[in-house]
């Protein structure tokens, strides 16, 4: 199975988890994006 950064490889047929995958993703970006502008 390949494996690319994101790990979508594998869960490719799933697009309810690939979903919850970009939100989680989205969120912990969020949160070290304002953690940099120390808000």
């Amino acid at each position: 199975v390949l494996q690319d950064p994101n790990n979508f490889g594998i869960l490719s047929g799933n697009p309810d988890i690939k979903k919850e995958l970009l939100v989680k993703q989205l969120e912990s970006f969020e949160m070290n994006y304002s953690a940099l502008l120390g808000t």
